[in-house]
């Protein structure tokens, strides 16, 4: 509907006339209005609905039905707080995000929080939503470590589901228990703060029960285990994964058709019968028609095309034990980087390596061979710990003092050493012998002549010592006889030196006998040119007779005899006889 209406000026869009409006123009507006709000009374008015809603960039704009517009509005935005990990007695609003255990949570209800997260989150109506992070919680139920049905009370409205694969672990780090949730739900024997989480158990490390939990997602969530415990069980293609054998008695599973890439990680969880697995047809199992698994073990099979080979296996409560195999005949078992070690740190023994590779040996390790090419290397060794020694005798062996020294260790105590001598030409070498002859430390070299020097320190003595026989000999290159040779022997009470020539079968020719007590000795002398050899008497006493005394009947001789007649005495000689009796020597013209 339209109304005319005269205006004096412009007003709203609508021109003016100028000038002041004529009563009668005035009367018309006045009754053009009245007829207008007549014709709206006549007419019954029946409301206007929406007709559309229009949402752009945050802009909602509303529509009605018979074409009016009701304006742009902006539509609300939710706020979102982060406030960083949870903690006890403060103020949270609606919206606020915090973190806990691993896992992201917004606050659905304004609250003074709790003196644990799980009060909170364990309400009828929780006061924590998870948002973030994989199914983990905290449990502080009493739960002993080992397989089969397992309980534990854990907050509400956390991201468990049944059939999902958790790893429960104590907070000590000492227990483990790996198995399949069964179960998640509110239960008549918990409170309304924490639903019961059922877990089926099917491995356990550790022993003795914990009070403090963290349950969280296994490391391949989901993956199925298969468990078999039937003595006579069949393991098909569709099963590969996990599996359990768990029988009652001895156990035989036959194996599938081997197919490239198909593989089973099994463990026998039976504490006392074996699981013996049987190959299809003509395949084998590492070699053999079949391959038995011990109680408590687990192995890792992997079909290869030509059959099944046992990659892996691991023994219970012992040390990881570890089976590396390749098909082929391929030569290279176990491979590693350059800058990688093998090595094994406990008692036992460790195989060769070939070419021209360095195997370390830790201590306790023994190393078993016949051929080593190349430079060994060993430690410099103490006497008390040589670098080179038996197992049964760990203080007598071979070391090195100093560079260029070695030293020979018997009973932690250096007993014999080599030095090096710059540029040495000559050497001693040690030889034994055959039967009835001598063994041989000689003097050997480049050079024609070469002298052995035995030098004592200080005032020492170099000693040799063969008991009561023969003691020490002396002969000249090689040859018994060549040289005069010295025999020294000894009885008890009856020791003396003797002289032999012609070698050690020939004649002896002088002998020193022993003299208890003796303080006075028989000297010889040479003489220089001109001037005669002595024979003489030495010692501590002043006068010192010289004895020459004859065998038997036998006589001391002097010289040649010479007759003469006619002579007078000019003179004598004093000497002694063998009985000790002074004599004159009488001397003549």
């Amino acid at each position: 509907m339209t109304v005319s209406i005269t205006f004096r000026n412009d007003t709203g869009g609508n021109p003016g006339k100028g000038s002041n409006l004529t009563p009668a123009e005035v009367d018309t507006n006045f009754l053009n209005l009245m007829e207008a709000v007549e014709a709206l009374q006549a007419v019954a008015f029946t409301g206007e609905s929406i007709g559309s809603i229009t949402v752009t960039a945050g802009q909602m704009t509303v529509t009605g039905d018979q074409g009016s517009d009701f304006g742009s509005h902006t539509m609300p935005v939710a706020t979102f707080n982060l406030r960083g990990e949870w903690a006890t007695a403060t103020a949270y609003a609606l919206n606020d995000i915090v973190t806990y255990f691993g896992a992201g949570y917004v606050c659905q209800a304004a609250h003074t929080s709790a003196a644990s997260f799980e009060a909170d989150a364990g309400l009828a109506t929780p006061r924590w939503k998870p948002i973030t992070g994989s199914p983990r919680a905290r449990s502080r139920t009493s739960v002993t470590a080992e397989t089969g049905s397992k309980t534990f009370a854990v907050p509400p409205s956390q991201m468990f589901a049944t059939g999902d694969r958790v790893v429960t672990v104590d907070s000590g780090g000492t227990r483990r228990m790996v198995g399949t949730i069964t179960g998640y739900a509110l239960d008549a024997l918990f409170d309304d703060v924490f639903w019961k989480l059922s877990v089926d158990v099917v491995s356990a490390t550790g022993s003795g029960s914990a009070d403090d939990w963290t349950i969280i997602a296994d490391a391949v969530p989901g993956l199925a285990v298969v468990t078999k415990t039937a003595t006579s069980a069949t393991l098909a293609a569709s099963e590969q994964g996990m599996v359990v054998l768990d029988p009652s008695a001895p156990q035989i599973v036959a194996l599938p058709a081997v197919t490239p890439g198909l593989w089973f990680a099994v463990r026998n969880a039976s504490s006392s019968d074996d699981a013996t697995f049987d190959s299809d047809g003509s395949e084998e199992i590492d070699g053999a028609a079949s391959y038995v698994l011990k109680p408590g073990f687990g192995a890792v099979l992997i079909g290869d095309g030509a059959g099944w080979r046992v990659v892996a296996t691991v023994a219970p409560a012992v040390d990881n034990a570890l089976a590396v195999g390749r098909s082929g005949g391929s030569a290279e078992m176990l491979s590693v980087p350059a800058s990688r070690i093998v090595g094994r740190k406990a008692t036992g023994n460790v195989a060769a390596l070939t070419a021209a590779e360095v195997l370390s040996l830790i201590n306790g390790a023994t190393l078993a061979g016949n051929l080593f090419t190349g430079v060994q290397k060993l430690p410099a060794g103490s006497a008390a710990a040589p670098a080179l020694t038996a197992s049964s005798d760990t203080d007598t062996g071979l070391y090195f003092p100093a560079a260029d020294i070695l030293g020979f260790a018997a009973g932690g105590v250096l007993q014999f050493q080599v030095s090096a001598v710059a540029g040495a030409a000559n050497r001693i070498v040690a030889r034994g012998s055959t039967s009835g002859n001598e063994v041989s430390l000689a003097a050997e070299g480049s050079d024609t002549d070469i002298g052995i020097d035995l030098t004592p320190k200080g005032t020492g003595l170099v000693h040799v010592d063969g008991g009561l026989g023969e003691t020490f000999r002396i002969r000249s290159n090689g040859f018994w006889g060549i040289e005069p040779n010295e025999v020294r022997r000894g009885a008890s009470g009856a020791a003396h030196h003797s002289f032999y020539t012609n070698g050690f079968s020939g004649s002896e020719q002088f002998r020193v006998e022993h003299a208890w007590s003796a303080v006075n000795y028989a000297m010889a002398k040479g003489g220089a040119t001109g001037s005669g050899t002595s024979f003489c008497a030495a010692g501590v006493d002043t006068n010192i007779d010289l004895l020459l005394t004859p065998k038997g009947s036998g006589l001391v001789r002097f010289g040649g005899h010479t007759a003469i007649g006619g002579e007078s005495v000019t003179g004598y000689v004093t000497i002694r006889d063998a009985g000790g009796t002074t004599r004159k020597l009488a001397v003549v013209s």
